[in-house]
């Protein structure tokens, strides 16, 4: 068990951004526990837990490559509010290729659901009792619930970002709207005459953090 302890020790550290760095130290742990342990010898019900773990495993890697996919894009968020922090908001100082790169920050919300069927599968059957390797299960546990905070956390970000957006949005004139549809760069110079988005901009880092 000396994996998932320091896995332990690790979440118990982490922070928003560290999450998506070293959930897969966490997977790979998990699974090759999963299968170094006596989960997989011969006992009764060998079969039927084999199958669960397997489903709790691949869940785990579905988790990570959503992970992935949400990391990117909160990085995407954090270096482009870095970048006009460091021009004091002046769009026109930025290259056009790194305005297009991480021109997420102006329009792009997203979530993050943690799939967790396999786990409700597993504590809802009888099954759990018969896997004798209980600190192994203690851990999964406590793998999902630190999941369950990243998810409500990330949940909070964008939820705040799509207020912040369709807030500035909503201010745009019939003539600015049919503008910015065709000309995003439009738009972005809108967005940056907004307080709260401004505001919204300059604590990207320290709430994701």
């Amino acid at each position: 068990m000396k994996c998932f302890k320091r896995m332990k020790e690790v979440l118990k550290s982490w922070r928003l951004s560290d999450y998506f760095r070293q959930l897969s130290t966490v997977v790979i742990g998990v699974l090759i526990t999963f299968w170094g342990s006596d989960l997989v010898s011969q006992h009764a019900r060998q079969n039927e837990i084999r199958s669960v773990m397997q489903l709790i495993a691949q869940e785990l890697q579905d988790n990570q490559e959503t992970l992935q996919i949400v990391s990117s894009n909160i990085r995407n968020d954090i270096r482009m509010s870095q970048i006009l922090l460091k021009e004091n908001f002046n769009l026109d100082a930025i290259p056009a290729d790194t305005i297009s790169k991480y021109n997420r920050l102006f329009t792009s919300t997203s979530t993050l659901y943690v799939l967790s069927d396999a786990l409700e599968v597993l504590k809802n059957s009888s099954l759990m009792q018969h896997i004798p390797n209980k600190q192994l299960l203690r851990e999964l546990l406590w793998t999902y619930n630190r999941l369950y905070e990243l998810q409500n956390t990330v949940r909070s970000y964008y939820g705040w970002k799509d207020q912040i957006i369709k807030e500035s949005v909503s201010r745009l004139t019939q003539e600015q709207s049919l503008v910015a549809v065709t000309n995003m760069n439009e738009l972005q110079h809108f967005m940056l005459k907004q307080t709260d988005f401004i505001m919204f901009v300059g604590s990207v880092e320290g709430y994701t953090n």
